[in-house]
């Protein structure tokens, strides 16, 4: 009778098996879908967000529209320094009168919307920033490492209204 090595036999099933093992893109895609997460292009590029984002910053009055009119408030606001010069929005309803009765919370102010204080926003942690891609494409790069950041081209009576 001869004589074989288990424990060779052993050893190389184990690595067989755990070369077989590996992670696999398709649990991180499911993994990814289980948390709600979604590809969103804009003008910069394509970024994923996942899950409900909840505390949002947002650059530019256009973009602060577009979140009330989906029933969101913002946790911090950028806008053109035309608007605002302070360090928070203490009176919305003032400050930016035609939106103020739909701004029910206190957003911290970070700045101009097209040079926005990035310790200010990274201190707040925020799980969405959405803006202006006008002014805001030399800080993109920054603004993606602190939260996803979704940039839009701006809408004037020039563009298209539609889209």
């Amino acid at each position: 009778m001869r004589w074989f090595p288990y424990p060779l036999l052993a050893l190389i099933t184990a690595f067989v098996i755990a070369a077989c093992g590996s992670n696999s893109p398709v649990t991180e895609q499911v993994d990814r879908q289980e948390l709600g997460c979604r590809n969103v292009s804009h003008a910069l590029g394509t970024t994923e967000v996942c899950g409900d984002p909840e505390k949002i910053v947002v650059l530019g009055s256009h973009s602060l529209d577009l979140l009330l009119s989906l029933g969101e408030q913002p946790a911090a606001l950028g806008t053109a320094i035309s608007f605002h010069t302070g360090e928070v929005f203490d009176q919305p309803g003032e400050q930016i009168p035609y939106l103020g009765p739909f701004i029910t919370t206190q957003p911290v102010y970070v700045g101009d919307r097209s040079q926005p204080s990035l310790e200010v926003i990274t201190q707040l942690q925020p799980d969405l920033i959405v803006g202006e891609a006008g002014g805001n494409s030399e800080v993109y790069g920054l603004l993606s490492q602190i939260a996803p950041t979704l940039l839009w081209d701006i809408r004037t009576n020039r563009g298209q209204w539609q889209q």
